[in-house]
């Protein structure tokens, strides 16, 4: 297992609900209504959970390498917000690049999937800021939205740099990690989870 990239991960907690119920397993799902559906990730090897809210509609997790500063460099933050009426996956991430294109210069939008995944509507994008406003320095997003029955699931992975480009390896590494990042049901055969007993090797 290469542990400075995100293809393969280790065992963390495991939340049940709202971050809640830990226990050692390969993956970390989130489950904030307690109605079978839930988001099932994966947390890269020796990050440490620095953060953990819920409210009535929006559960938060948020995670930093273990040896990370008060000026963090690398952070991955998990969302699951409720609501009669979740908004869609492709209008939520263009909300999300346009706020962020206000705080830089040189932006891009880069878009890698859009579709659907184990039958639930998905955007993965990448967004780079060449200068942030603030610092001065790129700053790389790299998020996934999944818009599920009961709740709408946000996976993000930001990366302060010192100079572009994020390296290959950590682009394809996390994309890899984002495949395997999917919303289910185990009540649902339209949406099947996967087996916790089952394991990759490869």
């Amino acid at each position: 297992m290469n542990i400075t990239l995100l293809a393969k991960f280790a065992a963390t907690a495991l939340v049940t609900s709202i971050f809640s119920g830990c226990a050692t397993a390969d993956t970390m799902t989130l489950s904030p209504n307690r109605q079978g559906e839930y988001l099932n990730t994966e947390i890269p090897v020796g990050w440490q959970q620095v953060l953990s809210s819920t409210n009535t509609n929006l559960s938060i997790a948020e995670y930093l390498p273990a040896d990370a500063s008060e000026e963090w460099v690398q952070k991955l933050s998990v969302e699951a917000m409720s609501g009669e009426q979740l908004p869609d996956p492709l209008e939520f991430v263009d909300g999300w690049a346009h706020d962020q294109s206000s705080l830089c210069d040189e932006f891009r939008d880069h878009a890698i999937f859009s579709g659907f995944e184990n039958g639930y509507p998905s955007v993965v994008r990448m967004l780079v800021c060449g200068k942030n406003k603030r610092t001065g320095k790129p700053l790389v997003t790299m998020i996934k939205v999944i818009r599920g029955n009961q709740s709408l699931y946000t996976i993000t992975r930001i990366w302060r740099l010192e100079t572009l480009p994020l390296a290959r390896t950590e682009v394809a590494s996390w994309s890899n990690a984002l495949r395997k990042t999917i919303a289910c049901n185990p009540q649902l055969p339209a949406h099947p989870c996967p087996n916790p007993s089952s394991s990759d090797d490869t």
